[in-house]
């Protein structure tokens, strides 16, 4: 049979194994209580080749069909984790993965689309995820009594 798919889904877990993201490419999706019975991987279960990779506090899980190339797979779990910690400007944990949640899930979709992997190697995933215009702001300050101004002008009663 001839397998277009790259991956048949993408998991990002804590260490609990509680989901915090997950993308299914296919109608066969892997079942995070198989995930967990699981003692060594790369791992071969009934219908995937389960690929994970344990960042700090943070399980990225790929997994494709069981006729998929491990070792391209196993590739793209180690290009997308070094694309993720690139984009995190630092090591990846659940609190930049909740502060930058929107940044992650367009790196994703940059990366992997219907199942096909678009860049091979973590830069070119970078550069085109867009940046926040907001990055690194603070706020701006405001002097004290500056809102005294709109009332005298009454723009706002």
């Amino acid at each position: 049979m001839l397998e277009i798919l790259d991956i048949d889904g993408l998991l990002i877990l804590d260490t609990n194994y509680n989901r915090i993201y997950g993308r299914t490419y296919t109608s066969n999706s892997l079942e995070l209580s198989t995930l967990k019975g699981i003692k060594e991987f790369p791992a071969v279960t009934k219908d995937h080749i389960v690929l994970q990779k344990v960042l700090n506090d943070t399980i990225v899980v790929f997994y494709g069909s069981k006729e998929a190339n491990e070792v391209f797979l196993n590739h793209m779990l180690n290009v997308f984790c070094s694309a993720l910690a690139q984009l995190f400007k630092g090591e990846v944990s659940l609190q930049l993965v909740d502060e930058k949640y929107d940044y992650m899930v367009l790196m994703i979709e940059y990366f992997v689309y219907e199942g096909m992997f678009r860049a091979e190697n973590a830069e070119d995933v970078v550069a085109k995820v867009p940046k926040r215009n907001f990055e690194d702001l603070k706020g701006m300050p405001i002097p004290k009594g500056f809102s005294s101004i709109f009332k005298k002008v009454k723009i706002f009663k």
